[in-house]
């Protein structure tokens, strides 16, 4: 691949996931805020605590792009609206969430209030799920809106 080739997708794929990203996960993240433990809206470690989860929640976004990327060989593989890519979506939102959400509750990265639903046999709370399932979505398709694309294969 070369240098116009990667200038390309960084400008017209990744860069706009990230920006949608951030204000959608900041967003969510500060609205669930309640649904942890020693998460105060009054407090800036709160506020800076969500700041930088948001960029994990968009690193997520460009990793399942990254794999639907080299599943279907196609830069714009989200352009072609079927069952199967937005499944991808989904499922690789529910699944790294799924796992991250263990493996943080684990080693008490964080903890959740007596306000977060959770889901019962995954003993996972519904809000990070929603999260990583729904916002995503939205990404894939405000990217599929806006970009002014050519399709590419690699």
């Amino acid at each position: 691949m070369d240098k116009k080739s990667v200038i390309y997708i960084v400008a017209n794929i990744i860069v706009p996931f990230y920006l949608y990203s951030v204000l959608f996960h900041y967003i969510w993240e500060m609205l669930h805020m309640p649904l942890y433990m020693n998460m105060s809206y009054r407090g800036i470690y709160s506020w800076i605590a969500c700041f930088f989860a948001t960029f994990g929640d968009a690193n997520i976004v460009v990793i399942i792009w990254l794999i639907g990327l080299l599943f279907f060989r196609d830069i714009w593989w989200f352009k072609r609206g079927s069952l199967i890519r937005v499944l991808l979506i989904i499922g690789l939102g529910f699944g790294i969430t799924v796992l991250l959400e263990l493996h943080a509750l684990k080693i008490n990265r964080w903890t959740y209030s007596t306000l977060m639903p959770v889901i019962p046999i995954l003993e996972v709370g519904i809000s990070p799920i929603l999260q990583m399932t729904i916002l995503p979505l939205s990404a894939f398709y405000l990217v599929n809106k806006k970009a002014n694309f050519k399709i590419k294969k690699f």
